[in-house]
């Protein structure tokens, strides 16, 4: 079986919605998902001979994504798996955790050990979500807890296309399109310690070159001859949550880093917006958090 035949299959799966927990079938995870017709997932763990692992594992929880997420992958994604059988591997991989988990046993903002050695984040939207949701690296969980013998299944919206091992620090440094934001965290280490820490979840809205370059003449270059001024700048594009954007609702106040900065939440449409600022790019996941990229600094106020 080849990946584009993998992709192209109907996606017909036959679960039904749920949040009590399955009876035992006396199926493992692999021959449950197969009674509950999760095709596609199946045939990209033969592809990845992922299949006598999923079997043999004890204690194991699989985030599964539709037929329908699979199929609506595009040509690029197919491409790249085609030709990288290694990371193909890691993906499948890494739609599993170490550990049976129900869902509700699963923690906001806890790191997971997957079955590709390598960390994922979970994240829960409830406070101001009209219907509280659960995401796995930011694909939702749409129906949960079908018991195997050797674990759980639950049910997301979307394939994971993205293993997040870099930190927000990380990503930041390798975007040459962020270099100006970047250099301003090198003059104040805090902010560095702080978007580098693996395991404290952040949500950092980054002004691209060109909007930093739009700025009054002078104004960052002042900035960087000022690292009080910049901790200040910096900190008001941080927030210390991750919210990807299906968690973010119109309205929403933002508290950041910078405590005299707030941030609100706008939307027109599809378009999302932060205070004034539109987010260009968003949801780009990192190991502690989540990455917006938008069109212009968030200017809080600066010390004198």
């Amino acid at each position: 079986m080849n990946i584009i035949l993998l992709i192209t299959l109907v996606a017909s799966a036959r679960y039904v919605a749920t949040e009590e927990v399955v009876t035992d079938t006396g199926l493992d995870i692999v021959d449950l998902a197969d009674r509950l017709g999760f095709y596609s997932y199946l045939l990209a763990a033969d592809e990845t001979n992922l299949t006598d692992t999923l079997r043999s594992a004890s204690n194991i929880t699989l985030f599964i994504p539709t037929n329908e997420a699979f199929l609506s992958l595009s040509q690029p994604t197919r491409d790249i798996w085609a030709a990288d059988i290694k990371f193909y591997t890691r993906l499948m991989k890494y739609h599993v955790i170490k550990g049976a988990y129900m869902a509700a046993d699963l923690l906001d903002e806890h790191l997971y050990d997957t079955l590709d050695n390598s960390l994922v984040r979970i994240d829960s939207y409830n406070s101001s979500q009209p219907t509280p949701f659960t995401d796995y690296a930011n694909s939702r969980i749409i129906q949960s807890n079908f018991r195997a013998t050797n674990g759980f299944i639950h049910v997301i919206k979307d394939v994971v296309l993205d293993i997040e091992d870099r930190t927000i620090l990380d990503w930041v440094a390798e975007n040459k399109n962020l270099s100006l934001f970047f250099n301003g965290t090198t003059i104040v280490p805090s902010v560095q310690a702080l978007l580098n820490n693996a395991m404290a979840p952040f949500t950092l809205f980054v002004p691209t070159n060109k909007a930093i370059d739009s700025l009054p003449k002078g104004t960052w270059e002042r900035l960087m001859r000022d690292p009080t001024s910049m901790t200040d700048v910096l900190n008001g594009h941080i927030v210390n949550e991750t919210f990807y954007s299906n968690g973010l609702v119109k309205g929403d106040v933002l508290q950041t880093v910078n405590k005299l900065a707030k941030l609100t939440v706008g939307l027109q449409g599809d378009k999302l917006f932060i205070n004034t600022a539109q987010v260009i790019q968003g949801n780009n996941g990192a190991l502690n958090g989540v990455i917006h990229i938008v069109n212009q600094v968030l200017l809080p106020k600066i010390s004198s």
